[in-house]
């Protein structure tokens, strides 16, 4: 695994820290380089857009009143830049669930392409973006990480 920025993995059996297991995309929001730790977010297909707030759109629903936060990519809809992948059901990414996750043990867990984890590819430019943006304009998501995300929108 490269472990770099905008990358997204499909990982068959991912180990969650209480044990558990279930297949996960993994999305990558900060860049490797030889990092002890790196900034992920596991997409979910769980939709828990408050109903005042649900529109049915792609990208971020952020409603600092109602203290919610995602991005949503709708299905069938291309998100990443090649090979051309889009999610098969409408999938979020929650604001408070980016965590630090350690590099060395994703590495160790998940070391054979094809086998521990497909490569789906780098999530297009503007959308990654907007998903930084998303972030950065949130109650939920912690200051550091909105600090961190928006210096990361300064060099894109």
């Amino acid at each position: 695994m490269k472990l770099e920025f905008s990358d997204l993995y499909y990982i068959p059996n991912f180990k969650f820290p209480n044990g558990n297991t279930r297949n996960k995309y993994l999305l990558v929001l900060t860049n490797s380089d030889n990092a002890q730790k790196l900034l992920l977010t596991l997409p979910t297909k769980v939709g828990r857009v408050p109903p005042n707030l649900e529109k049915g759109q792609f990208g971020c629903i952020n409603c600092d009143q109602s203290h919610f936060n995602c991005f949503r990519f709708l299905k069938n809809i291309n998100v990443t830049s090649p090979p051309g992948f889009s999610f098969p059901l409408d999938t979020y990414v929650y604001g408070e669930w980016i965590q630090y996750w350690d590099t060395k043990s994703l590495k160790m867990d998940y070391s054979v392409e094809g086998i521990d984890y497909e490569y789906v590819g780098k999530i297009k430019a503007d959308i990654i973006k907007d998903i930084l943006r998303c972030f950065v304009g949130s109650v939920k998501v912690k200051r550091k990480y909105k600090i961190m995300f928006k210096e990361m929108l300064g060099n894109l």
